[in-house]
């Protein structure tokens, strides 16, 4: 079986009194794709991010994260090997970083979220694409969260299969704390 997924993402929603947030902690990326018809679950366990979010001007927050393709985690050990070393996958020895970095974000709110443009670069192949970052507030912490689909082979991740779907599903998550 074989999957992938990445990135870092995240946004923020205007709540509370106007302030920037720029403690980043708590990053999770996780993913499921369908193989053989059965959803498998994965994650990424080595996830590193930074990040501001200026709620006064949403435009001006920004967002960077890195994650290590060798932390890709599936709960079965021949697969995760599989995924980490085969060429055709995350290659981890000439590939080790996926990295998520946001290029432009809106000002306005826009059905409960905000559009975040992002560069995201998966084995050498560096895409655009846009998500909707949902953020709330909880105690003293600013959450994030977006869920987004990708086509793994926009990313040259596998190849065309009968088995395995292409499209992936992942969330990022995250929160910035007082």
């Amino acid at each position: 079986m074989r999957y992938i997924l990445v990135v870092l993402c995240i946004g923020m929603v205007l709540q509370g009194r106007a302030q920037v947030w720029d403690n980043l902690q708590n990053i999770q990326v996780t993913f499921k794709i369908k193989n053989v018809g059965i959803e498998v679950d994965g994650k990424f366990t080595d996830v590193k991010g930074s990040g501001k979010v200026d709620q006064a001007n949403f435009s001006n927050s920004v967002f960077d994260g890195v994650i290590q393709a060798s932390s890709v985690f599936t709960d079965n050990t021949m697969r995760d090997g599989h995924l980490r070393s085969k060429k055709e996958f995350f290659d981890v020895a000439n590939f080790p970083q996926i990295k998520m970095k946001s290029v432009k974000a809106a000002s306005a709110l826009t059905n409960g979220s905000y559009k975040v443009d992002w560069l995201l670069t998966m084995k050498g192949v560096t895409k655009k694409i846009t998500t909707d970052v949902l953020v709330y507030a909880n105690g003293n912490a600013l959450n994030v969260l977006t869920v987004f689909k990708l086509n793994r082979l926009d990313w040259k991740l596998g190849s065309k299969s009968l088995t395995m779907a292409d499209e992936v599903i992942v969330v990022l998550s995250g929160n910035f704390l007082r």
